[in-house]
């Protein structure tokens, strides 16, 4: 983990031990700008890692996930950068789907989620938690 005072990042492989330095890095950023409960930040960062890996499984190509916590203005947004370039989508699953539900439940835990494409190869996905988080 590389901190300074407005920024911190990991790179990760696609594993699921992934999901778990995320938190790790969400906890000492959050601690670090003095943010009180890092709950819901670590519940975003864990939904947002967890799919760059099955992108990154799909992907081929550099699989290494970088994510960056970082403060705008007051804000904290986390980043999770993957080497994709499928872009996630908003899914409404049925009661019985298995998955679908990380998205929507980033939406309603955050001030928004936004997607950009990396120069190259990959994605971006930006998420802004105000005071949600």
């Amino acid at each position: 983990m590389d901190g300074l005072a407005d920024a911190f990042e990991c790179c990760l492989k696609p594993i699921p031990e992934a999901a778990r330095e995320a938190r790790q890095l969400v906890s000492v950023a959050w601690a670090h700008w003095e943010l009180g409960d890092d709950y819901m930040a670590r519940l975003v960062v864990s939904e947002l890692v967890t799919n760059a890996i099955t992108a990154s499984e799909k992907a081929g190509g550099d699989p290494t996930i970088k994510v960056v916590c970082r403060l705008s203005g007051s804000c904290p947004v986390i980043e999770v950068w993957d080497g994709s370039d499928e872009l996630p989508e908003m899914r409404h699953p049925a009661l019985g789907d298995l998955g679908g539900r990380g998205l929507p439940l980033v939406a309603c835990l955050s001030g928004g989620w936004t997607v950009e494409k990396r120069p190259g190869k990959g994605k971006i996905v930006r998420v802004e938690l105000g005071g949600a988080a």
